[in-house]
């Protein structure tokens, strides 16, 4: 199994730890941070970097449930550990137990294959894991591994854990938060409501939106991924839109609150689905 198809084990679920990234915003000043978006109806990462002699980057999502048992916290450190680990293609020169705010981490430092040592943060503070990592651009020298230990150092130190700010969260994220045992049914399904899969296919009724003539006079193209909650009756009770043109997002929620299904039925009993409808726009 490749590294972007590893799986973490949480909670008795797995939860799939692949970054296929959609939507891209970049700044290209030096130092400004670049953010992506990852969505699969069940998982969101956001990735924070910046670049110089190394790529510095915070990347987090959130899991349905928080963290209270020692040993999960230590499964799931080791798991992402181990990601880090593959993606890198590094070897594991040292890893130590840390605690930030009375949260549970790992400091990892990994020999990398063209030279130079990448250091990663890892930490569990409750449904949010954070991974913060330095890894060189190019290779190091022993004596300018020196100033990089004593740069990555300080960086590390420098991260501090905020409180969560809620208030921006989106209706579907709210509700999952809510009722995080839809969340982990969604993880774990192999149907339509899996990870990546979309619902458009399931729809009795998909009205296509209908753009304001301020939207119509902005050309534009590009997807835009609504994450939806469904009913036991097929009907869409929250919808909440990732990536594409802000300008459009509104219309598109509006459409997709309109849309019906057919009912998810398991073992027999209709159920609640979380899941996805994309829309491919194109605006002249």
């Amino acid at each position: 199994m490749n590294a972007h198809a590893r799986v973490v084990l949480f909670l008795g679920i797995f939860i799939p730890y692949s970054i296929v990234s959609f939507a891209k915003q970049t700044k290209s000043a030096l130092m400004s941070p670049s953010a992506s978006i990852t969505d699969r109806p069940s998982l969101e990462t956001y990735t924070y970097t910046v670049q110089d002699e190394a790529t510095y980057a915070v990347m987090y999502f959130d899991v349905p449930r928080a963290v209270d048992d020692p040993k999960i916290n230590r499964d799931l450190l080791v798991g992402i550990g181990n990601f880090v680990l593959a993606e890198l293609k590094g070897n594991l020169l040292n890893d130590s137990p840390i605690s930030l705010d009375n949260n549970a981490g790992r400091l990892l430092e990994i020999s990398m294959p063209k030279g130079g040592i990448a250091r990663a943060l890892l930490v569990v503070a409750g449904q949010r894991l954070y991974r913060i990592t330095v890894v060189p651009r190019k290779r190091v020298t022993p004596d300018g591994e020196v100033s990089a230990k004593t740069i990555s150092t300080k960086y590390l130190e420098s991260f501090k854990l905020l409180p969560i700010n809620r208030s921006v969260e989106g209706e579907v994220d709210k509700y999952l938060r809510e009722n995080p045992e839809l969340a982990e049914r969604a993880l774990t399904a192999d149907s339509v409501t899996a990870p990546g899969s979309t619902l458009n296919g399931k729809a009795l009724s998909l009205p296509f939106p209908e753009y304001p003539r301020a939207e119509l006079s902005v050309r534009t193209s590009g997807t835009i991924f609504v994450k939806v909650i469904i009913d036991e009756e097929g009907r869409v009770i929250a919808a909440q839109a990732v990536g594409g043109s802000p300008l459009l997002q509104p219309s598109v929620v509006k459409a997709a609150r309109k849309a019906r299904f057919s009912p998810t039925l398991e073992q027999g009993k209709p159920v609640k689905v979380y899941g996805k409808i994309t829309y491919n726009i194109l605006v002249h």
